[in-house]
C-alpha cells in the first residue's frame, strides 16, 4: 500500500509538468494550421482575382475594337487656336 502511494503522488508531481507541456504545445499547432489557412485564403484570392482581371482586360480590348472602329478620319479643316482665347474683363 506504502508503494502504490509514493508512485502516485510522484506522478501528481509530474502532473503540472506535463499540464504544463500540452498548454504549450497546443498554440504552436494552433499558429501552424492558421498559417496554412492563411496560405490557402490568399491562394484562393489570387486565382479568383486573376480570372477577374483576364476578364476586364477582354472586356476592354472589346470596348476597345469599338472606339476605334467609330473613330473619325477626317481631320478638323480649320485649325485650333494656338493660344487659349482671353474672355474680356468687366
Amino acid at each position: 500500500m506504502q508503494r502504490i502511494s509514493v508512485r502516485f503522488v510522484e506522478l501528481i508531481k509530474l502532473l503540472p509538468l506535463a499540464i504544463l507541456i500540452l498548454i504549450l504545445g497546443f498554440p504552436v499547432r494552433a499558429e501552424n494550421e492558421f498559417q496554412s489557412w492563411v496560405q490557402g485564403q490568399t491562394t484562393s484570392f489570387m486565382t479568383y482575382k486573376d480570372e477577374r482581371d483576364r476578364e476586364f482586360v477582354g472586356f476592354l480590348k472589346e470596348q476597345w475594337k469599338e472606339f476605334e472602329i467609330s473613330k473619325g478620319l477626317v481631320r478638323d479643316e480649320v485649325p485650333k487656336p494656338m493660344d487659349l482665347p482671353v474672355a474680356p474683363v468687366q
